[in-house]
């Protein structure tokens, strides 16, 4: 499986574990982990348009998008093979997440920009990432002095990359808040808890940026009670912003360190909770480098725990409690979910949408992985409140 990848046990024994029980090559997984899938997905806000008259809106503008078929509110692009890039003496640096998303042909945000050698403002530059690795050309759109200053706009305005994929970010459509780029996955998760009830309490633990809580209110017409927590100022910030984005001013987010919202918001009992807690992003592509410490996964399963725990807490008898990763880890998935069952007052509740059932173990768990299904590596299952 590789040189690198050798000297990462975790990941070599999870994905020969995965591998094995789906009777896969584990190279196929490993590689898919460092190209995009086929499809790039964007969510449609049925509360503001339907689905052909925004799929009408982009083919207008030369976007040729596709219904999902799955999902009315699920549309795709198809992601194209772009450009081969090589690093010139002018070089912006991205940290990593962001490099990832330039390399689809994403502009580069400032606060991915961490610095720029050898270029001024309006400079063609060639972005690498923190290891070095080209994944695009574009021009400066900043001085160097502004980077670590300037936390708003774009820092390179992209003109080549290595795949190829309509600015999203950059459409009214999406400034309109009719779209939202989620992945399908992620989207799977609000339906697989459906019946709602309508007029409902509906809490995300660890909501930013926004995604699962804004489809759930869209699904739902915002006829429920919404509350959304984050454990920073900036990502309350950023949660807040794309609520307004999409005409979901209705939920509440609030700062909170989500181990403790049973102590500071006594009342609160929600009928569905979402929790999507910090996890290892194994199953994020496509990818550059990857970066497993034992450590780490040790201690993200504690936070999960907690997390998992308070979800109990906050979540009335009969509610439903939502647990999702964006990893491939069996330790932070189907062990999760055995741990809860044993320790929890909870019991695992049959999704009422299809999904692709885990193999690892025999429970209705959905599992999504790169090389067998062609999304992002993705966890969820389903928890019943007793």
């Amino acid at each position: 499986m590789g040189e690198k990848a050798a000297e990462k046990p975790i990941l070599l024994r999870t994905i020969k574990m995965i591998a094995d029980a789906y009777g896969t090559d584990p190279n196929i997984i490993l590689c898919s982990l460092f190209v995009p899938m086929k499809r790039y997905y964007l969510r449609v806000n049925l509360t503001k348009i339907g689905t052909v008259d925004l799929l009408f809106r982009l083919r207008e503008k030369g976007i040729l998008a596709y219904s999902c078929g799955t999902l009315e509110e699920a549309i795709y692009v198809e992601i194209q093979g772009g450009e081969k890039v090589t690093a010139g003496e002018k070089i912006a640096v991205a940290e990593r997440e962001a490099a990832e998303r330039v390399m689809l042909g994403a502009d580069l945000y400032m606060p991915g920009l961490k610095r720029v050698l050898n270029a001024k403002k309006g400079d063609e530059v060639t972005i690498v990432s923190e290891d070095g690795i080209p994944v695009a050309e574009g021009i400066l759109e900043v001085s160097p002095g502004e980077v670590n200053r300037r936390s708003k706009g774009i820092g390179v305005r992209v003109l080549r990359s290595l795949y190829r994929l309509p600015k999203i970010r950059e459409l009214d459509e999406y400034k309109l808040g009719l779209i939202t780029d989620q992945s399908l996955p992620s989207m799977l998760l609000v339906r697989m808890l459906d019946p709602f009830p309508r007029h409902g309490v509906y809490v995300d633990m660890t909501a930013s940026p926004g995604g699962k809580i804004g489809h759930l209110y869209e699904y739902t017409g915002g006829l429920g009670k919404y509350f959304a927590f984050d454990h920073t100022e900036k990502k309350v910030e950023r949660l807040k912003s794309e609520l307004r984005r999409i005409g979901a001013d209705a939920v509440i987010a609030l700062k909170e360190d989500s181990r403790f919202i049973s102590l500071r918001h006594r009342d609160m009992k929600s009928n569905f909770t979402i929790l999507d807690p910090p996890c290892s992003g194994l199953g994020n592509r496509p990818r550059l480098s990857i970066d497993l410490d034992e450590r780490n996964i040790k201690n993200l399963i504690s936070l999960q725990r907690q997390l998992l725990k308070e979800a109990v807490r906050i979540t009335s008898p009969g509610g439903l409690i939502s647990y999702s990763t964006c990893t491939l880890t069996y330790e932070e998935n189907e062990g999760q979910v055995l741990w809860a069952l044993e320790n929890l007052p909870i019991e695992v509740a049959e999704p009422s949408f299809p999904f692709p059932q885990s193999s690892l173990i025999d429970l209705p768990v959905a599992r999504f992985i790169p090389g067998v299904h062609d999304t992002i590596g993705f966890f969820s299952a389903i928890f019943r409140r007793l």
